[in-house]
């Protein structure tokens, strides 16, 4: 999927949580294919979902993650390397 401001992600969010993969491809990528497939920056819904096919079908695309397990992993991450740097300097009293 494209996507379009918070729909997407709402749909994204919904989809995933249902247990289905979701992937996404970068705007920008689909417009330079759209002019790129008929010379013209012409847009409809199946004219986007054939360049949305087309995108995907040469791997430009990237998983999505629920924004809510992102967050955990980046909390994660962050509260790791804030333990890692007490340690270090503890060890070094």
């Amino acid at each position: 999927m494209e996507p379009t401001g918070h729909y997407g992600y709402n749909l994204a969010n919904w989809l995933t949580g249902k247990g289905k993969s979701v992937v996404m491809v970068n705007p920008a990528t689909t417009k330079r294919n759209k002019e790129n497939r008929d010379n013209s920056p012409s847009k409809s819904d199946p004219k986007d979902a054939l360049v949305i096919a087309d995108v995907m079908s040469r791997g430009y695309y990237y998983e999505y993650t629920r924004q809510a397990i992102v967050f955990l992993q980046r909390l994660w991450s962050k509260l790791f390397c804030s333990l890692k740097l007490l340690h270090t300097l503890l060890a070094y009293q």
